[in-house]
């Protein structure tokens, strides 16, 4: 059985993911932290990764012949949203050209979306 994980470490990634998120992170770029997302309906070890460092939200998904990834500044996100309902979670981006949600569970959910805050917040005071 597949379940939804989050990753305090970057080494504590799928071998896959740790690959692709190395290559897409900046050189002066941290680690925070990382979350599986739902997509469909069967969990897989292949499910999107969000992915927070102290620059950007990074979505990644690896797959055996393709990957995909989006990234978001965190400069340019003005609200993320944490809506939780009876059967699915939701984590909202919103910002300059940016509407998107991501599907979570709810025990993953708002830590990550309280992280991200965190983030935003220290990006200010800089």
């Amino acid at each position: 059985m597949v379940t939804y994980e989050r990753y305090s470490n970057l080494s504590d990634l799928p071998r896959r993911y740790r690959k692709r998120a190395k290559s897409k992170m900046f050189d002066d770029e941290t680690f925070v932290q990382a979350i599986d997302t739902k997509s469909g309906r069967i969990r897989s070890k292949h499910n999107p990764k969000l992915i927070l460092t102290d620059n950007r939200i990074i979505r990644l998904k690896s797959g055996m012949v393709r990957s995909e990834s989006e990234d978001y500044q965190l400069a340019e996100i003005t609200s993320i949203q944490f809506n939780r309902g009876m059967r699915t979670s939701k984590i909202k981006l919103q910002g300059s050209a940016i509407d998107d949600d991501y599907k979570v569970t709810k025990r993953l959910g708002q830590p990550f979306t309280s992280a991200v805050r965190e983030q935003m917040a220290n990006k200010q005071t800089q």
